[in-house]
């Protein structure tokens, strides 16, 4: 047997332990998946529209968003120019929920924990008659947790016959009780019904 095939033989031979132990360490050592998972959204939506139903298929929220990232394992939702319709069925009959629209710029919500908005953020009702029929502002941050809206920055907050402005608020939605922070100006028209 000549030296060249004996050098053949020994490089086929390498080459299959090799793979050999290749294949092993794959199957004992998974990919690791976490360093991607971390990195990397599991989802990328341009366009992105979203409805949210009860188990007895009442509307809850509908949410509309230029661009959205899911990140599954940590659960973040990052939005792009994020509009978001809740339907709150609690002060109402079935039937006719009070509806408030909410617009920003850009958001991060934490599934069922904490959200962030920013950026020339208006809440408005889409039901008559409302007491707050319009606020403003920069930031906020909603801890669901805790059922409290809160912001260091300016704040409008405009109703029939007044408009409140401040510099930081806190919400707190449990109690329905809406505290101004800083600098508060109040001004307060006539009633006009």
């Amino acid at each position: 047997m000549g030296v060249t095939i004996r050098s053949f033989i020994l490089a086929a031979l390498l080459t299959v332990v090799a793979l050999c132990v290749y294949r092993i360490s794959v199957i004992l050592t998974p990919p690791v998946a976490d360093d991607t998972l971390d990195r990397y959204p599991t989802f990328v939506s341009d366009g992105f529209y979203g409805e949210n139903y009860t188990e007895d298929g009442r509307l809850t929220a509908v949410l509309n968003a230029s661009h959205v990232e899911f990140f599954e394992k940590t659960g973040l939702i990052t939005m792009v120019d994020p509009q978001g319709i809740w339907h709150d069925y609690s002060d109402s009959d079935d039937s006719t929920p009070q509806s408030w629209q909410l617009n920003a710029r850009r958001g991060t919500y934490v599934i069922d924990r904490y959200a962030t908005l920013d950026g020339n953020i208006v809440l408005t009702p889409l039901f008559e008659d409302p007491f707050v029929s319009r606020v403003t502002t920069t930031h906020l941050e909603y801890d669901l947790l805790a059922g409290e809206i809160f912001s260091e920055s300016p704040v409008t907050i405009e109703g029939n016959n007044f408009i409140n402005q401040g510099t930081g608020f806190n919400a707190n939605l449990k109690t329905g009780v809406v505290t101004l922070k800083g600098e508060p100006h109040a001004r307060y028209l006539p009633d006009t019904h």
